[in-house]
């Protein structure tokens, strides 16, 4: 039960952060963030304004297996008329708004919480403390941390273990009596397992709304610096979390000086992120090289090794490489395989003169696609169909296929079409940019379901 001597001790002892400190606890049907539901969350919010609590069943639109229903003390029947999570959306967004959220093992309540609001349309960004991880630093000379073990060690009384309200209340006589007894290492291991941490009081108030409006999940985030013509472009994993760590780098202050603006646009993952990002690379820069078959005055199709950087043709690259020495290499073992002269395709060496008769015939060892022997078009259509087997760096998918990405939250779907390490576009084009060309290599080495 809450006691109101623990609540005002623990309001003193907070109020160092200077930011809303919320205590929440969250029950579920089970512990799996996509298959499972909410079914009760309660809270105990501490602001300038004084303390708040909160407390509300769910009903999660789903049966609550027997166990479960043990475990927290909530049946169907105690839900079945209870508001679904889309009704109390808002108003438990207003409790969480600008606080620091305290947990458990916060990464479950916060991640339950962050799907919960995705799932009606709405998102949640915060910083949290994992009150786990608290107890470990404050009272290292004990093993166990679960929250069972801190309810027998601190003689914390509670009516029923496993009801949301019931937990909040266990969290806050911890925290009132660790503050009281570890007050020397209290605000320091606070600050230390606050992540991401306080957003500091240099940065400008602007960019504070900007950053906390992060969805913090998989996307791209634009970073408008003073008189940049184009924006500087990251693709992360979690938005929010993601920039807001790089507050606290080397020479943060003067990076975010610079800065006027930041967005982000959410993306179903790490490949769609990077397709979004492209739209910003620099053409200019490249890391890679590939072989493009190129006309001569003669009409001929020549291999000529190019630097590849993000650029949209019409049709994908023809092998991928990390120097020119290897495409070159490559180049010449693929002549040899496929029976294509290397004079025809000017492969052969520079110290050679366009005069000197070809080595490889005058030796009689062609045995493929001469051109003394066969007509222009027709070396040109296998030259085409054959290139498309040139090799690509550290990668083993040169054929056709395609590529998805899935949101386990909303069932949302992307489908690309990829070739040659390039994505197809809407109006038959392809696509080719180094984060891109990663997101595929990464996408491809994951088992597919």
């Amino acid at each position: 039960m809450l006691r109101h001597d623990d609540l005002h001790t623990l309001q003193q002892q907070l109020q160092f952060l200077a930011t809303p400190i919320v205590i929440i606890d969250t029950e579920a049907t089970g512990g799996n963030l996509y298959q499972d539901r909410l079914t009760e969350v309660a809270l105990i919010r501490f602001d300038e304004h004084g303390i708040h609590t909160y407390e509300q069943l769910i009903n999660p639109q789903m049966t609550i297996s027997p166990f479960i229903e043990e475990l927290t003390g909530i049946s169907n029947d105690m839900v079945a008329a209870a508001p679904l999570f889309e009704d109390i959306a808002d108003e438990l967004a207003h409790f969480l708004k600008d606080a620091v959220l305290f947990a458990h093992n916060s990464r479950f309540d916060y991640h339950f919480l962050r799907l919960a609001f995705k799932r009606c349309g709405k998102q949640l960004s915060m910083p949290q403390l994992c009150t786990v991880k608290l107890s470990r630093q404050l009272y290292p000379e004990h093993f166990k941390h679960n929250l069972d073990s801190l309810i027998e060690r601190f003689h914390i009384v509670l009516p029923q273990r496993h009801r949301a309200m019931a937990d909040v209340a266990a969290l806050t006589q911890f925290l009132a009596q660790a503050s009281q007894e570890r007050g020397h290492l209290w605000q320091s291991a606070l600050y230390k397992h606050i992540t991401p941490s306080l957003l500091p009081d240099w940065l400008p108030e602007h960019l504070k709304q900007q950053l906390q409006a992060l969805p913090d999940e998989y996307g791209m985030v634009l970073i408008w610096h003073k008189d940049a013509k184009q924006p500087k472009v990251r693709v992360c994993e979690h938005m929010y979390h993601d920039m807001c760590h790089k507050l606290h780098a080397k020479q943060a202050q003067d990076w975010f000086a610079s800065i006027v603006k930041i967005e982000g646009f959410a993306a179903i993952g790490p490949l769609d992120a990077a397709v979004m990002s492209s739209q910003y690379a620099d053409p200019k820069q490249h890391a890679f090289y590939t072989i493009r078959l190129i006309k001569n005055d003669q009409q001929r199709l020549q291999a000529k090794i190019q630097p590849l950087g993000t650029q949209i043709t019409h049709e994908p690259p023809f092998g991928v490489f990390a120097h020119p020495k290897a495409a070159k290499k490559a180049i010449l073992e693929w002549a040899r395989e496929h029976g294509f002269c290397p004079k025809y395709l000017d492969i052969l060496p520079q110290t050679l003169s366009e005069q000197t008769p070809c080595p490889i015939h005058s030796s009689k060892k062609c045995h493929g696609w001469c051109p003394q022997l066969n007509e222009q078009e027709d070396i040109d259509a296998a030259l085409r169909q054959e290139m498309t087997k040139l090799p690509i760096a550290g990668w083993q998918q040169r054929w056709p296929h395609n590529a998805q990405e899935v949101d386990l939250v909303t069932g949302q779907t992307k489908q690309w079409h990829v070739a040659g390490s390039a994505i197809q576009t809407e109006d038959g084009l392809w696509l080719w940019d180094a984060r891109v060309f990663q997101a595929l290599k990464e996408h491809f080495r994951k088992p597919q379901a």
